[in-house]
C-alpha cells in the first residue's frame, strides 16, 4: 500500500469516445536540452535575446540570476520573498520574468526572485536562471537528455492520455505538494522511501536520517553541497544494491548522503538517474512515465 494517496486525475474520461479519437497528443514545442557539467540546460530567449535556463523540477518557482537581470532589464517588483534551500532560507528581491520563449511557446509572466546559485555550468549564451514549478503547471514535459530535447505538451491534453515513449514503459503516481513539488514512492534495496523529482540536483541524494533508517554505510568525503540559501552541508557517498522506480530497476546505483532537510521527502531523485531515461512528467494528471530500457541495458 502506498504511503500517500494515489491521485490519478483523469479529467477526460467522461468525454465521448468520438471526441477522444479526434484528439492527437503531441508537443506544442520541442526545445533543445543538453546536460552541461551535470546540469540540464535549455535553449531559450527573453524578449528576443538568446539565453539559456536550467530546468529544475525541484524548484518551487523560477529564478533569475543577478547578472541576467542587469542584461535583460526585467521589471522590478516591490518586496522580497524567502528563498528556501537545503540548509535554510534567505530573502530575495522580485522581478517579473516575462517574454520567455521556448521554441514556439511563450511562457506566462511570473513574479520571480533574483538570486545567485551556488554552482552554475559554463554555458553560452547567457545563463538567465532556472525554470521550475510554474513551467510544470503550464505544460506536461517530455524530457530526453540523451536525444537532446524537451517537449512541451498541453497540460493534461487529450483527457489525460499518456504518450507512448517506448515499447515498455512504467507509469508512477505523483503527489504534488502545496509547495508545488512532485513526490513519488521508490525503493532502495526493497525498502520504500519518498523521493522528490529533482532535475536540478546533479546527484541522487538521501537525507542522513533516511540513510540511517535504511542501514546504509557511506564513505567519508571532503565534498559539500550547497543550496540556493548558500549554506554548505557535508556529503558522503555510497552505492546501493538496487534503486527501483516503478518497474525500472537500476542496480549498483551511486547515491550521495547529506544531512539535508527535504520536508516530506527522504531523497532527491536527481539528473544522474533522469538523464539515462526518457521521461514524461505531468503535474496536472499527477503521473510520471519512464521509458524502460531493454533487458540487456537494464542489467536484469
Amino acid at each position: 500500500m502506498s504511503r500517500f494517496g494515489r491521485r490519478a486525475v483523469l479529467a477526460g474520461l467522461a468525454l465521448p469516445l468520438t471526441a477522444r479519437a479526434q484528439c492527437s497528443l503531441g508537443p506544442l514545442a520541442v526545445v533543445p536540452l543538453q546536460a552541461v557539467e551535470g546540469f540540464p540546460v535549455l535553449a531559450a530567449s527573453v524578449h528576443g535575446t538568446p539565453v539559456t535556463f536550467l530546468l529544475d523540477t525541484g524548484a518551487q518557482a523560477h529564478l533569475v540570476l543577478p547578472a541576467a537581470e542587469a542584461v535583460l532589464r526585467l521589471p522590478p517588483m516591490q518586496g522580497t520573498v524567502p528563498l528556501i534551500g537545503t540548509g535554510g532560507a534567505r530573502e530575495a528581491p522580485l522581478v517579473v520574468l516575462e517574454g520567455v520563449q521556448l521554441g514556439s511557446v511563450t511562457l506566462a509572466p511570473a513574479p520571480t526572485p533574483v538570486a545567485a546559485l551556488p554552482v552554475v555550468p559554463r554555458v553560452s549564451p547567457l545563463l538567465a536562471g532556472l525554470l521550475g514549478a510554474p513551467l510544470l503547471e503550464q505544460f506536461d514535459l517530455e524530457m530526453d537528455v540523451a536525444a537532446g530535447h524537451l517537449g512541451l505538451y498541453p497540460a493534461g491534453g487529450c483527457g489525460g492520455a499518456l504518450p507512448a515513449l517506448a515499447p515498455r514503459q512504467t507509469v508512477i503516481p505523483l503527489t504534488i505538494t502545496p509547495d508545488r513539488q512532485a513526490l513519488l514512492e521508490v525503493s532502495i534495496d526493497g525498502q520504500s522511501v519518498i523521493a522528490l523529482l529533482d532535475t536540478g540536483s546533479r546527484a541522487t541524494l538521501l537525507t542522513q536520517a533516511a540513510a540511517d533508517s535504511l542501514g546504509l554505510r557511506s564513505m567519508a568525503s571532503a565534498n559539500t553541497s550547497r543550496g540556493v540559501d548558500g549554506q554548505s552541508l557535508p556529503v558522503q557517498h555510497t552505492t546501493v544494491g538496487a534503486l527501483t522506480v516503478g518497474d525500472d530497476v537500476v542496480r549498483a546505483m551511486p547515491v550521495s548522503i547529506s544531512p539535508v532537510d527535504l520536508g516530506p521527502a527522504d531523497m532527491l531523485l536527481g539528473l544522474d538517474y533522469l538523464r539515462q531515461r526518457r521521461v514524461f512528467i505531468s503535474y496536472v494528471t499527477s503521473r510520471l512515465v519512464i521509458a524502460l530500457p531493454g533487458l540487456a541495458a537494464s542489467g536484469r
